[in-house]
């Protein structure tokens, strides 16, 4: 509303002093138990001012009863309502107000639903201001006193109309090179008339920028606050990473050369939201290699994907590496029960599951194609064998023990 402004006069003349009011039409009705809100400014005049011959001393009075009464008529049948019993329904909080600064006098009001008017004015008795314009020095040819206040800025409003949430996108990370815009989402406030403004922080530090949206370029978390009509205000975060380069170098060496009994463990950087996919079928960042051949191994991110190999090369440290399983079928592979590794002649022992003895050799040649000593195949199935081998020439006898699938 522009300026408008109310005024109580004849506060000598008159021993409860007078009081004035102004009415505002409502748009629509009220609703029926809806909670609205009101809110004015108010303050005292701060001048002399007046046509030529009359002017009214502004400065000379206080003010402690502004309100705001809501009602199906634009009457209040007397300009004393207190004489009635016709009270404000929000009335200012200020206290006695001596100054002319703007004072905000605000409440709530929970509506019957037959409310067209909003009266604001005085409605308690004006004992503070008859008091105080007693001691007024009047001018000559002075009609009355007149003690102006003005109020400005009248709103009332469904207060959930006030109510809103302001989103951003989940957190996120951001492929190399590319850049984000962050653009939050409201939900909420249906006050017409409205001003929006914004404010951009990352990690708690403002930004420059007072846009609607913000271009990322740095990692961070962001935070904006959504202000409505310079009062209202909402936020909301969201954590904004750069996704890592792909790594420069290889992530596997060349060739891995192992002792046949030993094993070996690679692990791969640690890259967040990536899948590792190894050759053989497993998943996982530690990969343990045990046998010779080629390994390779598939890194994929959100942004990039690369594949590196190498060969594991098994060398003969005097150390055994035995299978776990063989089949002597005759097709040419892997018919024997090949022992790898030892530089010296070794004695092999095979049981069945009984513990009856199926095969024997002092000096073993890799040469055991699964038979009895009579030349007939053995059953299918589990066997247990024992190894004797001297690691070191000179040292003493080693023993292995373990299990053959046929």
């Amino acid at each position: 509303m522009p300026y408008l402004y109310l005024y109580t006069f004849d506060v000598q003349w008159d021993p409860e002093g007078g009081a004035s009011f102004f009415v505002n039409t409502l748009k629509e009705k009220l609703q029926e138990d809806t909670v609205y809100c009101f809110e004015a400014h108010f303050r005292l005049a701060a001048a002399n001012v007046g046509p030529s011959g009359i002017w009214y001393p502004f400065g000379t009075h206080t003010l402690d009863s502004v309100g705001v009464y809501f009602s199906d008529t634009n009457s209040l049948g007397t300009r004393k309502p207190y004489q009635i019993g016709i009270k404000a329904h929000i009335v200012n909080q200020s206290g006695l107000i001596t100054d002319s600064m703007w004072h905000k006098m605000e409440g709530t009001y929970k509506a019957s639903g037959t409310e067209q008017y909003a009266i604001v004015g005085v409605f308690n008795p004006l004992e503070a201001t008859k008091q105080r314009a007693n001691n007024i020095i009047l001018p000559p040819n002075f009609l009355g006193n007149r003690f102006y206040s003005f109020i400005d800025a009248v709103f009332l409003y469904n207060c959930k109309d006030t109510l809103f949430e302001v989103f951003l996108d989940k957190d996120t990370l951001v492929c190399p090179g590319e850049s984000l815009e962050l653009t939050p989402i409201r939900i909420g406030f249906n006050l017409e008339d409205t001003v929006t403004t914004y404010k951009w922080y990352r990690d708690e530090i403002l930004l420059p920028n007072t846009d609607s949206t913000l271009l990322v370029n740095a990692s961070g978390l962001y935070r904006v606050e959504v202000t409505i009509n310079h009062r209202y205000t909402q936020s909301a975060t969201m954590r904004v990473d750069w996704y890592p380069e792909m790594p420069d170098t290889a992530l596997l060496p060349d060739e891995i050369v192992l002792c046949l009994d030993k094993s070996t463990s690679v692990y791969l950087p640690e890259i967040p939201y990536t899948t590792y996919d190894w050759s053989s079928g497993e998943t996982g960042r530690r990969y343990r290699f045990f046998q010779p051949g080629h390994f390779g191994v598939t890194i994929t991110s959100p942004c990039w994907q690369r594949t590196d190999v190498t060969e594991v090369v098994f060398e003969n440290c005097n150390s055994l590496w035995v299978p776990n399983a063989f089949t002597p079928d005759g097709d040419g592979l892997n018919d024997f029960f090949e022992i790898q590794g030892a530089r010296f002649p070794i004695k092999l022992w095979v049981f069945d599951r009984w513990g009856n003895m199926v095969y024997q050799s002092d000096a073993y040649q890799n040469t055991w194609n699964g038979t009895y000593p009579n030349g007939s195949p053995v059953p299918a199935g589990v066997y247990s064998y024992k190894i004797t081998w001297n690691k070191h020439e000179g040292s003493g006898d080693i023993d292995k023990l373990g299990t053959i699938t046929i």
